[in-house]
């Protein structure tokens, strides 16, 4: 359950859970390589990519690439959510009470790049 990474893409018309559209490190491969997912409608993901990432310290690194999150040219908006050591099960309350999120509870950080 370790440092997952939620995404949206504004505007884009992909299925949502919660709001969120993508989901990274759901379930990693290895020490250095994850799967990004797509939400196909509730709790329900299936694999689009997979991706290298790195940590070091207290860091963590992984570079996604806009084009397998849906996003072409250079004006975009998207809102994202980390979640770690929340329970797995499709129920967002769980990030409340369960394990850490940034940012806390229902709320996501927005990111425009214009």
């Amino acid at each position: 359950n370790w440092m997952r990474l939620f995404i949206s893409i504004k505007d884009s018309k992909r299925p949502l859970w919660a709001g969120f559209q993508y989901l990274v490190n759901r379930a990693p491969a290895s020490d250095s390589i994850t799967e990004i997912e797509e939400c196909t409608g509730g709790w329900n993901w299936r694999k689009i990519a997979t991706i290298s990432y790195r940590t070091q310290g207290n860091k963590l690194e992984m570079i996604i690439p806009k084009k397998i999150v849906g996003i072409t040219g250079n004006v975009f908006t998207l809102d994202f959510k980390w979640s770690d050591n929340s329970p797995l099960d499709g129920n967002p309350m769980d990030w409340l009470d369960k394990g850490d999120t940034a940012p806390n509870g229902r709320f996501a950080y927005r990111y425009i790049h214009q």
